[in-house]
């Protein structure tokens, strides 16, 4: 084969490789990020963007929406609640809900009066869920599972009154069940679906880092999150990496600021 032809099979080589069809049945959701650190901190958070970060793999692209909630009832007390789901462009979807259960302490490097904390918050979080995958094949097949997610979570945040970045590992253990087929599956998406029940419990490590700015009233964030053990899990197909674009809004701040507009 002379140079040419191999460059050209090798161009070819690749572009098959980059749009391949394969379905995830795992994609790392947004961890526990409400970052919660006094006493009576209410903290919702949404993405508006999300999708992996291949960006030129346009057939097996995936959208992704989260939401998240945390209360602090007490002080080093957190109260988490997150909702996530995916959509792979013509292939698939899958959603999941978790609650969780923490503990916080924020290192304020200034007084504890001060209007505008600057310090370092450490945060872990225990917690599970249930979720739903499903996914279409060419031939008109479908597939579809329920799957548990428990999980416990460790957090290092930097934060200052307009900018905070953060960075969160989640360890994992997946357990698939109830697992169902609708007409015909071709013998290689069948066997992947079969190794997939048959290889329970997974254990992904998911990593995030999340950059975020703006107010004490809210501030707009990038989350990145990451699979760093995906050796250890195929038979999930993973989709080893998303990136979301969202706003997460202090409550409790809003709540303050409208009661002294109200007062005064």
């Amino acid at each position: 084969m002379d140079n040419p032809n191999l460059i050209q099979f090798i161009f070819l080589l690749f572009i098959a490789s980059m749009s391949s069809c394969t379905s995830s049945f795992y994609v790392p959701n947004d961890n526990i990020m409400v970052q919660l650190k006094d006493k009576n901190e209410i903290n919702i958070s949404g993405s508006f963007l999300g999708t992996d970060t291949h960006f030129m793999n346009s057939e097996n692209k995936i959208s992704t929406r989260t939401a998240q909630l945390g209360y602090s009832p007490f002080k080093h007390v957190a109260l988490a609640g997150s909702y996530f789901d995916v959509k792979q462009k013509f292939r698939g979807k899958g959603h999941i809900w978790n609650a969780a259960l923490g503990t916080y302490y924020f290192f304020n490097f200034r007084d504890p009066h001060h209007k505008k904390p600057l310090g370092i918050l450490v945060d872990i979080y225990a917690g599970g869920g249930e979720g739903n995958v499903a996914h279409k094949y060419e031939n008109g097949g479908k597939f579809s599972a329920d799957f548990q997610q428990y999980f416990i979570q460790g957090g290092l945040h930097f934060m200052a009154p307009y900018f905070d970045v953060g960075i969160s590992l989640k360890r994992s253990l997946l357990n698939y069940h109830n697992g169902t087929t609708i007409y015909e599956i071709g013998k290689s998406n069948l066997n992947t679906i079969e190794s997939l029940m048959n290889n329970n419990h997974y254990n992904p490590l998911d990593l995030n880092i999340r950059v975020s700015g703006g107010f004490k009233y809210g501030k707009g964030y990038i989350n990145i999150n990451e699979v760093i053990n995906p050796s250890k899990n195929l038979p999930l197909k993973l989709d080893t990496g998303t990136i979301s674009v969202g706003v997460q809004l202090s409550v409790h701040e809003i709540v303050k600021g409208l009661k002294k507009n109200w007062i005064n």
